[in-house]
């Protein structure tokens, strides 16, 4: 299986999901992956372990559940307003940035 059908079966998976078509499916589907490839560049040592991102007509919401948060808030919460303008300038809409400790190896 290659790379492309693989992302091909994750747009037609959002457009059954969100009843989108094929363009707008394919560009959340890009969006949310360069989101996520951004996080996991950037915060590596924080141990993200998940990343969930969920769509509104004006807003992204995006959730990370990591094992060291206080490496992705930083002092006084700037990390966190680094990363929130960020992903608002690659999104282009507004973004709500909630922030996850998990505890324990699992």
């Amino acid at each position: 299986m290659t790379e492309d059908s693989a992302f091909k079966r994750q747009v037609r998976a959002r457009m059954a999901e969100a009843g989108e078509k094929y363009t707008v499916a394919r560009r959340i589907v890009i969006e949310d992956a360069a989101i996520r490839a951004m996080l996991h560049r950037d915060m590596e040592p924080a141990g993200i372990l998940r990343i969930e991102i969920e769509r509104a007509r004006d807003q992204v919401r995006v959730d990370i559940y990591s094992t060291r948060p206080s490496i992705l808030i930083g002092p006084h919460g700037a990390e966190a307003d680094r990363i929130r303008a960020n992903l608002a300038e690659l999104t282009g809409t507004r973004v709500a940035l909630y922030i996850f400790e998990v505890r324990g190896p699992n």
